[in-house]
């Protein structure tokens, strides 16, 4: 035994080589690039800022169908849509772990051209959709400002949150995804309108109108605020989520102190106050707005440490979350809020008001305005990692 040799002994170990994804690369290779680093709570807290972002906007689901009614649905669409959804992303993002996602997946079943339409319109969109959210914040944080010596909650909780419209845009129509545009639609103009005298602004050309003290006050505390936002993006994705862990936290601590609060004022015959006008199919359109989106954390699987068992656990416990993020703010708000009939887009910052007093609205609005940074920085990363899948794809 002692002089025996065995060659297989002294030639250095190989790893095992990863199988072959099913778009042809390995599945554990990606030279040039960090190692894999989301965990399931930062997967958690990114696909979180994806879909959600906390409750406030979808206070007219009880609005709409009622307390019984709004929050059936809340707990039937999780399970008939979203909870689907969730699994499908799972288990493809199992098949497919790498960055590109869904614009994989299309490539996979339809081939070529039907995943560059794919990819090229889902990333333009997400890209125009996230160039709000710093524009949002400083308008929004601004207009906080000025009216915080004149206390009008019934003004704040649209002018403050939704883009600072004028109150005849708020008054005309009580659907959220059409505040949305409307919102766009006035927020540009009102950058536009209020810097109409710059004729460089007019011409178009940012780096001239920069030279002007009227644009620069204008463009740079939001230029600023978008760098702010991107550092986290720039240095790794680890780093967003980490990031995204903390900021969820502090975004839900404010609903977790009204939940609290209202267990001592609940108002058991708020249940029985029926909804102004019975409206189910603008009910559920607010409920798909406020509950889909669980496939974005498909673009950035590549960086997910063991996707086979991290994007399971983190997809499920997200629905979980989603649900009790919405379901425990709302009923809380409307057990204690005897106004839940009227209520509007953003009417829980009035109904925070109401359970703790000024300093809980207040945080309910600052919580809210911070969440700016965490669906910039959501949307940011799926956006930036879909367009490196679908390059490593040959898609772009």
């Amino acid at each position: 035994v002692c002089g025996s040799t065995d060659d297989t002994a002294n030639q250095p170990s190989e790893s095992p080589v990863p199988p072959l994804s099913p778009t042809g690369r390995r599945s554990g290779s990606r030279p040039g690039f960090s190692a894999r680093n989301l965990g399931v709570f930062s997967v958690l807290a990114i696909v979180f800022f994806n879909v959600s972002g906390g409750p406030l906007g979808s206070e007219q689901i009880i609005a709409f169908g009622g307390p019984i009614v709004g929050m059936a649905a809340l707990v039937g669409f999780v399970l008939v849509y979203s909870l689907p959804q969730a699994l499908i992303t799972a288990e493809l993002s199992s098949a497919f772990p790498e960055n590109g996602g869904y614009s994989l997946w299309v490539q996979a079943a339809f081939g070529d051209f039907w995943a560059v339409q794919e990819s090229y319109w889902s990333w333009f969109s997400g890209v125009v959709d996230s160039a709000l959210y710093p524009v949002l914040l400083y308008e929004s944080a601004t207009h906080l400002i000025k009216s915080h010596s004149h206390h009008q909650p019934e003004e704040s909780l649209v002018n403050i949150w939704e883009y600072n419209l004028p109150p005849n845009v708020v008054n005309t129509t009580d659907r959220p995804w059409e505040i949305e545009d409307e919102a766009a639609h006035v927020l540009m103009s009102n950058l536009s309108s209020h810097h109409s005298s710059s004729s460089r602004l007019a011409e178009g050309n940012l780096l001239l109108c920069l030279e002007e003290a009227e644009c620069r006050s204008a463009y740079l505390p939001r230029l600023a605020i978008l760098i702010i936002f991107t550092i986290p993006n720039v240095i790794s994705s680890k780093l967003v989520g980490s990031s995204l862990i903390a900021l969820g936290i502090c975004v839900m601590l404010p609903y977790a102190v009204l939940v609290g609060i209202s267990l001592t004022k609940i108002n058991w015959a708020n249940l029985t106050l029926l909804p102004r006008h019975r409206r189910y199919g603008e009910m559920l359109s607010v409920v798909y707005w406020s509950l889909s989106g669980f496939d974005s954390v498909s673009t950035f699987a590549g960086e997910v440490v063991s996707p086979t068992r991290t994007m399971p656990r983190a997809l499920l416990l997200a629905a979980l979350v989603m649900l009790t993020c919405y379901a425990l703010p709302l009923g809380a708000a409307m057990l204690t809020d005897d106004s839940w009939p009227d209520w509007k887009d953003s009417s829980l910052v009035h109904s925070a008001e109401v359970v703790g007093g000024t300093w809980l609205s207040g945080w309910v609005l600052a919580s809210a305005l911070l969440s700016n940074w965490g669906l910039f920085a959501s949307e940011l990363l799926e956006d930036s990692f879909q367009l490196l899948g679908i390059a490593e794809a040959g898609l772009a």
